[in-house]
């Protein structure tokens, strides 16, 4: 059984009140030392005031008998009263002097008795007789009288007027060194005193203050192991009630923090598992969409880019194009959850390069000015104010943000404009750039609006019905303008239109041009060029790995179609076994197209190998798989390049053209 812990409260009491006796102790000794100094130097006063009376009894008779012996001499009278005035003088200050050695009791009564008094009375009496004596002019009379009694009686005064002199002096010193002797020891104890009493305090405090400095020890040693994660470590009890208390407390937080974190670990593991299996999802499901895609795509522009296409009925040309378009449509949409999936798992980066906004604009406004005009709405770009000629952000998430808000307005709209106006925001913390989309559509009410940035919301079932689409674009635009640092507002009436405001933040202004016609200026700076009708051919040797027939049918049309040589391989195997034999017969294939996943053996272990077997040629990974860090497998495998399906035709001819004909680069850029 744990014994009874003392109350820390008391202990601090308790060693409250000991300072507070100490104190008052050392106080008392203060005061103990100044009352014996105060004594002993009133004392010493008193002693010097008895040899001062003395001192003065020599000086009055000294004057006295002058005075007497002028007037005897001269035979005047003037000067009687002040002799008798000064007899007076002398027996008083002798009555002073016998006063304060009676206090003191330094004067033994028999030789005072016996010499200084009755010789003081009765030399008064002798000048009375001398004074009355000259007063009746019987100076002769008063000169035997002074010289027979008077000095007679003063010689006893004087000797004993010498003798009290130095019996003062030497009694002084000798009472001087005793009250130092005296004050030497009461100064020694008071310090000793003190001192002990400092040293208790000291003691006690320094007891006290191990007791918590151990306690608050312990508690930032059990603190610190439960932050690192060490939950079986506990805190000890010092002794003390309020500490133990406290010991307790953390204890019991521990045991909690312990359970909380093993379920948290537990819901973590959970969520983790439950992340993998998303991704693993989505990555399976844009690989099984994307595989047939790459073939419906593939083969719909073939068949729309054939001569004989003129001569086949309209219908069947729109068929063509219907496949097309929801093709395309599908991807779009696998795209938008991927990129959604990206950006709530924080994996979306953003750049940070210079880029012209205007030029940005114009090349949104060129990509949806086909769908505006099929609806017959007109689209305006304006600027209001001076605005950056160039801006520091990420171009690629831009043009999407931008398109997306455009093309929504566009859907949205069946009469009358869009118009899209850039400004200059530089009231802020940091500059940015704005971008108002304003449509003439059908606009939202409140609570229409307030639901608009949810995933897979729109502003009501019936928009999905009429107008389609996944509610996913302003979700993730919004979400990439926070990632550019702004954000995207929106302001609609219902029946009259809506206002949707983009801003990012866009770097330091310093040094950057500001223009008023930034459109006139890019039109001038970068014209369009025109379009080619020259094909991109191929005149190389081309190794396909590809396990899927129509893919392999549709890639293989395509790159021969451009002038190249095909050579197919169905899995990883075979294809690491005909560009090693390719290269040691002297006739290495010009670029390998490898898909990632494969039976046998898929891209990636193809392509180590390959790599370890020092092949050097161009490698460029072409699969289904479409997440950022699908591509960095592959680049870290040892790939050149990346593109995913559904591959188009011309970036296809284009990426190989350029790797066959160029040296190798073992790093890539996404395509």
């Amino acid at each position: 059984m744990q014994p009874r812990a003392k109350s820390l409260s008391k202990t601090i009491h308790t060693s409250t009140m000991i300072n507070v006796a100490a104190l008052v102790v050392m106080f008392a000794a203060l005061q103990l030392t100044l009352d014996v100094s105060k004594s002993g130097n009133a004392y010493i006063a008193d002693l010097r005031e008895q040899q001062f009376q003395v001192m003065a009894l020599d000086e009055i008779a000294s004057e006295m008998t002058l005075l007497l012996e002028i007037a005897i001499f001269r035979e005047e009278t003037k000067d009687l009263g002040l002799i008798l005035s000064k007899s007076e003088d002398l027996q008083a200050t002798f009555s002073r002097f016998r006063d304060v050695a009676a206090t003191l009791q330094l004067i033994e009564d028999t030789s005072f008795a016996t010499e200084a008094e009755p010789t003081i009375y009765a030399l008064r009496n002798d000048v009375v007789r001398c004074v009355s004596l000259l007063r009746k002019g019987q100076y002769a009379v008063a000169s035997r009288h002074f010289d027979r009694v008077i000095r007679l009686r003063l010689a006893p005064i004087n000797r004993f007027v010498e003798s009290s002199r130095y019996a003062k002096e030497v009694q002084i010193d000798s009472e001087q060194k005793r009250l130092e002797q005296q004050f030497s020891r009461v100064r020694i104890i008071v310090v000793a005193v003190c001192l002990s009493l400092i040293g208790l305090v000291t003691v006690l405090g320094k007891r006290l203050a191990t007791s918590i400095s151990k306690a608050l020890a312990a508690l930032i040693l059990s603190t610190r192991n439960l932050a690192e994660g060490r939950h079986d470590h506990r805190m000890e009890f010092s002794g003390h009630a309020e500490l133990d208390e406290l010991a307790h407390s953390f204890n019991d937080f521990a045991k909690m923090r312990s359970a909380a974190d093993r379920s948290l670990h537990v819901a973590k593991q959970a969520a983790e598992a439950a992340n993998l299996a998303k991704s693993e999802f989505l990555a399976n499901m844009s690989h099984e969409v994307r595989t047939p895609m790459t073939a419906i795509l593939g083969f719909t522009e073939v068949l729309l880019a054939e001569d004989e296409l003129k001569n086949a009925s309209p219908q069947c040309v729109e068929a063509l194009r219907t496949i097309e378009r929801n093709g395309k449509y599908l991807v779009g949409i696998i795209n938008d959850i991927l990129d959604l999936s990206k950006i709530e798992s924080g994996k979306m980066t953003v750049e940070k390069i210079e880029c012209s906004p205007a030029q940005i604009l114009e090349e949104v406004v060129d990509l949806v000015r086909v769908t505006a005009d099929a609806k017959n709405l007109k689209i305006e770009v304006a600027n209001e104010g001076p605005v950056p000629l160039a801006i520091i952000s990420d171009p690629t998430r831009l043009r999407q943000i931008l398109i997306n808000l455009t093309g929504n307005a566009i859907k949205f709209t069946e009469v009358g404009k869009v118009r899209i106006v850039i400004r200059l925001v530089a009231d802020s913390d940091e500059p940015k750039v704005q971008f108002d989309v304003i449509d003439t559509g059908i606009g939202m009410d409140q609570q229409q609006t307030d639901q608009l940035f949810q995933p897979f919301a729109q502003a009501d079932s019936s928009m999905s019905r009429k107008f389609g689409g996944t509610g996913l674009g302003l979700t993730i635009s919004k979400k990439m303008a926070e990632l550019l640092g702004g954000d995207i507002a929106v302001q609609s009436t219902l029946g009259s239109g809506s206002t949707f405001s983009a801003t990012i933040t866009i770097g330091p202004l310093d040094n950057v041009q500001m223009v008023d016609h930034p459109f006139e200026r890019t039109s001038a700076d970068n014209p369009k060029p025109k379009p080619t009708a020259t094909a991109v051919r191929l005149d190389c040797r081309v190794l396909l790995a590809e396990d899927g027939p129509d893919n392999q049918r549709l890639i293989s049309f395509l790159l021969k179609k451009a002038g190249a040589e095909v050579t197919v391989a169905e899995n990883g195997k075979l294809a690491l076994d005909e560009a090693l034999a390719a290269r040691d017969a002297g006739a290495a294939f010009d670029v390998i197209l490898m898909d990632m996943q494969m039976p046998v053996m898929d891209g990636y272990t193809a392509t180590g190998k390959l790599r370890e077997a020092d092949y050097t040629g161009p490698i460029i990974a072409l699969t289904a798989h479409a997440m950022a860090s699908d591509r960095k497998k592959c680049i870290d495998v040892g790939c050149n390049d990346y593109m995913t399906k559904p591959v188009e035709r011309q970036k296809l001819v284009a990426l190989v053209a350029d790797y066959a004909t160029r040296d190798l680069t073992l790093a890539g850029s996404d395509s």
